[in-house]
């Protein structure tokens, strides 16, 4: 929640805007939380899992996203805000030029008080959770030959009872 609301904060500072990209989830907290949040509190729709952008026309954008049960298509109004998946692109890598280019470009940093931040709503202070321990789950290696489909059926009606 703080660093959505950092983010917010931020975002509400630069104007107006149409689109929002962000990544599906960090690698250290693993929550997937910060785009959803962030499209809640910037008030805007938002898709999460998307595998691809088709367009951006007549104030929509058109995309494709990743489901349980494949892949969706899907339209929102813009301004919106969309959670990416890795396969969405296929980085290239920079020319000599631009690596040069972006060594002297100029990073504008802003602070709280730029944007208007609540000192209790940002950092350790503002977050309203934690992550206390990750763990890998024990690998549990096994097979269970079955035979047939009733076999299936019961083995299955069996785990869901445990």
């Amino acid at each position: 929640l703080a660093t959505s609301y950092t983010l917010a904060q931020g975002i509400k500072s630069c104007g107006d805007f149409d689109l929002i990209l962000c990544g599906k989830q960090t690698t250290d907290g693993d929550t997937a939380q910060v785009g959803p949040m962030l499209a809640e509190l910037l008030g805007i729709p938002h898709a999460a899992d998307v595998s691809r952008v088709e367009r951006i026309e007549d104030g929509r954008v058109t995309l494709e996203r990743m489901s349980d049960d494949g892949y969706r298509a899907e339209r929102l109004p813009l301004p919106s805000l969309l959670t990416v998946v890795k396969e969405i692109n296929v980085p290239r890598l920079p020319s000599v030029t631009g690596v040069l280019r972006a060594a002297r470009a100029e990073v504008t940093v802003w602070d709280a008080v730029d944007v208007g931040a609540s000192p209790e709503d940002i950092g350790q202070r503002g977050s309203r959770t934690r992550v206390v321990r990750t763990a890998r789950p024990a690998k549990k290696a096994g097979c269970r030959m079955l035979g047939g489909f009733s076999a299936l059926m019961e083995a299955l009606q069996a785990e869901e009872k445990r």
